[in-house]
């Protein structure tokens, strides 16, 4: 009977100190009498919060998140990335030589459009071979001489 007695009172004595410990340890805050008081109790505050937030931020935010990561990234590497690396895989085998061929014909349509975009980007802006001074220029009066 006392094997069981001990422990249960000194669980029951530990518990019971534990929140008298927690109010000691928050400091007691009192209402602000002036105006004055006031004002710098809520600059107190202004001043806590960045710190407070930091510590939030690193203490729980962070490990949440790569706990999450960690969760997802497992998730992804058991079961979707098989049905996915095996569906690029097909689309690969099916697709993959076709694209190979027609590597050569994408290349040349697409020095063909460049050349183009130039010869319409010098017919819209005639003025581009002028210097940056013979465009000051023709802002002053009489052509800037």
């Amino acid at each position: 009977m006392r094997i069981i007695v001990l422990p249960i009172f000194i669980l029951a004595i530990s518990l019971s100190a534990t929140p008298a410990l927690a109010e000691e340890q928050l400091p007691s805050i009192q209402a602000p009498e002036t105006i004055e008081d006031a004002q710098q109790f809520g600059l107190q505050i202004l001043q806590g919060l960045p710190i407070a937030m930091q510590d939030v931020w690193r203490t729980q935010v962070l490990p949440l998140w790569g706990n999450m990561w960690s969760i997802a990234k497992n998730l992804w590497d058991k079961t979707i990335y098989s049905i996915v690396r095996g569906l690029w895989d097909q689309a690969l085998a099916l697709f993959g030589q076709e694209v190979e061929n027609r590597k050569s014909l994408f290349e040349a349509e697409f020095q063909k459009e460049k050349i183009q975009l130039k010869q319409e980007i010098e017919e819209q802006i005639p003025e581009s071979g002028k210097t940056l001074w013979n465009l000051i220029k023709g802002f002053l009066p009489q052509g800037g001489e």
